[in-house]
C-alpha cells in the first residue's frame, strides 16, 4: 500500500483528536556518528496524555467509536502497570466516563507506579490472577484451539484477532437479535395496527408444507399476516413517538433500507417476509435439536446438546416473566435448605436483563418498553426475606447499550423520586 493509499484508509474512520499531534523528531547526533549515518528519533513520548506514548494514537479512533455509540463507561485490561490501561483511564477522565480496568495479577499490598496514577485518574482497578500465565496454562483445555496452539510470540496478536472476531460475532447477533424484535413486533404488537394479532397456533403452519385440508385456514390467517405488514411499513415510514416504531424504523434503515418512495415499500415489506420466514426456520431446527437432545438416553450429554441449541442464535432483548419465576422457586429452595439465611444477600448482578419490546410469549406493545428481571428479583428477595431494602445494592450488565441507557436512566429518575411503573399483562387464556 502506498503512503497515500495509507492515509486514504485511515482518514474512512472517525477521530477524536487526542494527543498533540504530530510529535516532533528530534536529531540523534551521537548516534548518528557512530553509526555513520543520519538518525532522527520521532518522540511519540511527547503525545501529552498520562505519558500514554503511541498509546494515545489508537485511542483517538476508540474514543470516536465510543462517543458515536452513546458509551459512559471504558474497560480495558493489561498488566499490572499497563501503560495502556492507564492512558485509557486518563482518556476517560478527560471524557467525563467511568473507567474500569481489569488488570492482571494478584493486588497488591499497596498501589505503586502506574497504579497510583491510575486511582489518581479516577479509575476503578479490578485484580485478576486468571490473567496470570499460570492461570491460562491450568485451562489449556477449554482455551480455543486457535489461542492455546499460538507460539508464544504471536500469543498476543492471537488473543488480539480473536477478541476482534468474536466481537463482530457478537455485534452480528445483536444485530440479528433486533430483526427478530421486529418479528415479534410484526406478529403481536397492537400499537400500530387495527388488526388482530396472530397467535403461536396460526403461525405454527408458515414453516410446513401445507395439504390440501390446511390451505384455507393459512390463506385466512395469511391475510391478516399480510395487513399487519402493510400497516408496520406504514407505521415506520411515519413513527411519530412510537418508541417501538422508531427502533423498527433504525433497524431497517441499517439494513439499507428507506421509507421515501413506493419502491422502499416494497423493500421494507420483503425484507419483514424474509425474516419472518428465517425466524421460523430457526425454530423448526430448534424443535429438531430438541427432539434430538432428548432422544439421548445420557443426561449429561442431554444438557450439553440443549446448551449448545442457541450458541449462534440472535441476541434478542425481549424477555419472558418465566425465567425470573424460576428464579424465584430456586431462591425459596435455597432458603427452605438453609443454604442462605435470612438478610444475607446484600449485593446482586443482573447479567442480561433484557428490554421487553415485544416479549417472546406473543407479547404486547400498548406500554412502554420496560425492564423486568431487576425488579423481580428484588421482589422475591424482599418478600423472602432474604435481603433488606436498607442495604439491597444491584448491579446490570448487558451487551446492548440500548438495556444499559434504559436502566441507567431508571436509576437517574429514581434517584430524582420518580417511580418505575412494570407492567405485567395477564392473560387468562394463559392461566
Amino acid at each position: 500500500m502506498t503512503p497515500k493509499g495509507l492515509r486514504d484508509a485511515v482518514s474512512r474512520h472517525q477521530r477524536t483528536a487526542l494527543g498533540l499531534l504530530p510529535t516532533p523528531l528530534h536529531p540523534a547526533p551521537s548516534f548518528s556518528r557512530t553509526v555513520g549515518s543520519d538518525v532522527w528519533i520521532k518522540r511519540d513520548d511527547l503525545t501529552g496524555i498520562a505519558l500514554g506514548a503511541n498509546k494515545i494514537r489508537k485511542l483517538e479512533f476508540l474514543v470516536a467509536e465510543a462517543r458515536a455509540g452513546g458509551a459512559d463507561t471504558l474497560i480495558t485490561s493489561g498488566g499490572l502497570q499497563s501503560n495502556h490501561a492507564r492512558s485509557v483511564a486518563a482518556v476517560a477522565a478527560m471524557n467525563g466516563w467511568d473507567c474500569h480496568l481489569v488488570l492482571g495479577g494478584k493486588r497488591p499490598p499497596a498501589p505503586n507506579g502506574s497504579l497510583v496514577l491510575d486511582l489518581l485518574l479516577g479509575a476503578r482497578l479490578h485484580f485478576s490472577p486468571a490473567l496470570d500465565p499460570p492461570i491460562l496454562e491450568a485451562m489449556a483445555e477449554i482455551i480455543p484451539a486457535e489461542l492455546r496452539d499460538a507460539p508464544p510470540e504471536q500469543r498476543a496478536q492471537a488473543w488480539a484477532d480473536w477478541v476482534k472476531k468474536r466481537d463482530m460475532e457478537i455485534r452480528n447477533r445483536l444485530a440479528q437479535g433486533d430483526a427478530d424484535s421486529v418479528v415479534n413486533l410484526l406478529m403481536f404488537g397492537t400499537s400500530f395496527t387495527a388488526e388482530p394479532r396472530l397467535t403461536v397456533e396460526q403461525l405454527r403452519p408458515i414453516p410446513e408444507q401445507a395439504n390440501q385440508d390446511a390451505k384455507t385456514q393459512i390463506a385466512a390467517w395469511q391475510v391478516f399476516f399480510d395487513k399487519r405488514v402493510r400497516d408496520l411499513v406504514r407505521g415506520m415510514a411515519a413513527p411519530g413517538s412510537n418508541e417501538r416504531l422508531q427502533f423498527a424504523r433504525k433497524t431497517l434503515q441499517r439494513a439499507g433500507i428507506g421509507f421515501s418512495t413506493e419502491a422502499d415499500n416494497q423493500k421494507a415489506k420483503s425484507y419483514l417476509y424474509e425474516n419472518v420466514q428465517r425466524v421460523f426456520r430457526e425454530q423448526a431446527g430448534f424443535q429438531q435439536a430438541l427432539q434430538a437432545a432428548r432422544s439421548l438416553t445420557n443426561p449429561t450429554e442431554e444438557f450439553a446438546e440443549r446448551s449448545k441449541l442457541y450458541a449462534e442464535r440472535g441476541l434478542s432483548l425481549d424477555t419472558s416473566l418465566l425465567p425470573d419465576y424460576a428464579l424465584e422457586v430456586a431462591l425459596a429452595e435455597m432458603k427452605r435448605r438453609a443454604l442462605l439465611a435470612p438478610g444475607s444477600i446484600t449485593h446482586v448482578g443482573i447479567i442480561g436483563p433484557g428490554l421487553d419490546f415485544t416479549d417472546k410469549q406473543e407479547g404486547f406493545d400498548f406500554y412502554p418498553t420496560q425492564t423486568v428481571q431487576p425488579f423481580s428479583v428484588m421482589d422475591s428477595l424482599l418478600r423472602l426475606g432474604l435481603a433488606t431494602p436498607a442495604v439491597l445494592e444491584m448491579d446490570t450488565l448487558d451487551l446492548s447499550p440500548r438495556v444499559l441507557e434504559h436502566v441507567s436512566q431508571a436509576a437517574h429518575h429514581a434517584a430524582q423520586g420518580r417511580g418505575y411503573t412494570v407492567q405485567l399483562p395477564r392473560d387468562p387464556a394463559r392461566a
